[in-house]
């Protein structure tokens, strides 16, 4: 027994499931502290600055997907000089996207954020950061090198939390300075241990083959970085920061509420491709997706029901200051339940190949989402109809979603 047990707790998935689940839990509090020390204005022109990143980060194209589809597949065809120059040409063509950023990003500053063009300045230069960060990230797990992810994840969170000594005493100019000495560090960090030494090289045939095989993937992020932000989008377009400040329960709710479905895909969508491999046709497949949705939809269920009633009572004791906006977060939680709901259907139709359809019914729900809460914002709605609308346009997704999935459940495999 203990033999089993030694080798449970040296194997490299439990050691990085292990520092997932403890960086999500120093997270979760560095987010709590953090709505703490600033008051609702200031936190509210912290998540709009976080738009930036939210958005921005998509910049390389699908370059970090390819580079981690393409690393592995490559090797296992013994083919380490190629997976050397595809090496290459991913580090060449984020330096030049990065430049491209760089130059969008500065330029778009002055009109979208002028308020506070210094700290959005920062935030640009810091999603570059992440997405260098990111890239290091993708080479490390298409090598293996999970211990050291694990590490260097569970490091960052506890860096992340310790720096809220800058917010305490400098406010929101000490939350971006906390970015930047964050992103620095990180990235020194995550390229020192990445083992990947490649040359910058940069060919255009490679380039283009690249954002062939991850744009269609980075779409679908993009998309549901959309769903997810929308809402905050429109508040920043529509209000002021002092609005935003008052939806941050709903923000941080949002968030939270999306670890179920993301924390059970990771186990139940390799699974599913296993099957598809074995031969199991759509239909087959789609008969297990309706009990994978009531097993998330139920969970988010019970959680945002307990939520709900007991979330007065949490904001009055830990944030009172954002307890004005308790009841756009109540109104939130149904849609946080859909869009939870909606995620074993995306891994399904992610299986069988028909990533367009997802990605025609994702566009088609954040459209939805723009159109009904720009109406409600310009008759002089709050954040609570906002966040009633929000809930509403997820349902209407997730249904259309279903109703898709099922539709090409009865067809014949794309090839």
């Amino acid at each position: 027994m203990a033999t089993r047990w030694q080798r449970i707790l040296r194997d490299p998935a439990t050691r990085f499931g292990a520092a997932l689940y403890f960086s999500l839990a120093l997270h979760l509090v560095q987010g709590i502290w953090l709505m703490r020390l600033l008051d609702p204005v200031d936190y509210g022109r912290w998540i709009e600055l976080m738009l930036i990143v939210i958005y921005g980060q998509h910049f390389h194209l699908g370059i970090h997907q390819s580079v981690l589809r393409q690393l592995p597949l490559l090797r296992g065809q013994k083919e380490g000089v190629r997976a050397i120059e595809i090496t290459g040409t991913a580090h060449a063509s984020l330096l030049a996207l990065s430049v491209v950023w760089l130059g969008v990003g500065m330029t778009a500053v002055p009109f979208l954020y002028s308020e506070m063009p210094r700290f959005a300045f920062v935030a640009v230069g810091v999603t570059v950061m992440e997405a260098w960060s990111a890239l290091a990230e993708a080479e490390l797990k298409t090598e293996e090198r999970f211990g050291r992810v694990g590490l260097l994840t569970v490091l960052r969170s506890s860096l992340n939390l310790s720096l809220l000594v800058l917010v305490a005493r400098y406010g929101l100019e000490g939350a971006v300075l906390r970015w930047v000495i964050l992103g620095v560090t990180m990235t020194l960090l995550w390229w020192t241990f990445n083992p990947l030494r490649a040359r910058f090289r940069f060919c255009w045939k490679d380039f283009r083959f690249l954002l062939h095989d991850g744009g269609p993937i980075l779409l679908i992020g993009v998309l549901f970085a959309m769903q997810v932000s929308m809402d905050k989008t429109l508040i920043k377009a529509f209000l002021d920061p002092e609005a935003m400040g008052r939806y941050g329960a709903a923000a941080v709710l949002m968030t939270l509420m999306m670890i179920i479905p993301t924390s059970i895909g990771q186990t139940a969508y390799p699974r599913m491709l296993e099957a598809f491999g074995r031969g199991a046709t759509p239909a087959e497949l789609f008969s297990h997706v309706g009990h994978r949705c009531l097993w998330v939809g139920g969970l988010s269920v019970v959680v945002a029901s307990v939520g709900g009633m007991l979330m007065p009572t949490v904001l009055q004791w830990l944030l009172p200051k954002y307890l004005v906006g308790v009841h756009a977060a109540q109104w939130l939680l149904p849609g946080t339940v859909f869009l939870s709901t909606s995620v074993p259907v995306t891994y399904y139709l992610q299986t069988i190949r028909r990533q367009r359809l997802h990605a025609a019914v994702s566009g088609g729900g954040v459209l939805t989402q723009i159109l009904l809460g720009s109406i409600v914002l310009r008759q002089g709605g709050d954040i609570e109809e906002l966040a009633m609308t929000t809930s509403a346009s997820l349902l209407i997704y997730l249904l259309a979603l279903l109703l898709a999935a099922r539709v090409v459940s009865r067809r014949p495999v794309l090839q």
